[in-house]
């Protein structure tokens, strides 16, 4: 059985000194749709007057900007140790701040079980493992760079992931702008989570 998750907007930083350009991301076949959502971040991020308005940062986020230039040689991480937020707090058990559990972390079994069991869908690397090590970075489903079709894009990328993924049972937590990123085929064997505000 498979878990799909979405990311989370907020991240970790720091990690370890492997940069991405020196690990490898599971699901090698994304690799050419890797590089054009970077090549199109990186171009945007290059026009930082333009990337605060398409990126929607206020002004004490302009370093996000920064942040995205710097993905290929930046520490690494695993993606579920990197997003944090509500989703990802209670993953780890973590408790409110000054609580004994506001810094705890899965263990090493639930780790070594997330390995085969949990996908996270990234707007900027597609479906990874929770385990694949990541950088930081600031990149939504909902970022609509110009010239560049994310949901299109991201859409035709994962056909041929979803073949390697074919007659695993799968539920789907991911939200609906990370799912129409990578729409799991009507054929599989299937469970969604809608969300109501």
């Amino acid at each position: 059985m498979l878990f799909l998750l979405p990311p989370s907007e907020t991240k970790e930083v720091g990690g370890s000194p492997l940069s991405i350009s020196q690990v490898a991301l599971t699901f090698g076949g994304l690799n050419p749709a890797r590089d054009a959502v970077y090549d199109a971040l990186k171009a945007l991020c290059e026009r930082p007057e333009e990337a605060a308005k398409v990126l929607k940062l206020g002004k004490k986020q302009l370093d996000q900007i920064a942040i995205n230039l710097e993905v290929q040689d930046a520490p690494t991480m695993p993606a579920i140790n990197r997003y944090t937020g509500t989703l990802y707090d209670a993953i780890h058990g973590r408790g409110l701040k000054g609580t004994p559990t506001e810094h705890n972390q899965i263990t090493k079994e639930m780790f070594e079980r997330a390995k085969d069991t949990v996908l996270i869908q990234s707007a900027l690397f597609g479906l990874i493992p929770a385990t694949n090590l990541i950088p930081n970075y600031r990149f939504s489903a909902g970022t609509k760079i110009p010239g560049f079709d994310l949901k299109k894009h991201w859409a035709e990328a994962h056909h041929i992931i979803w073949k390697r993924l074919e007659g695993q049972q799968i539920i789907d937590l991911r939200s609906k702008a990370y799912a129409e990123l990578a729409p799991i085929p009507e054929h599989f064997d299937h469970l969604s989570v809608e969300v109501f505000d």
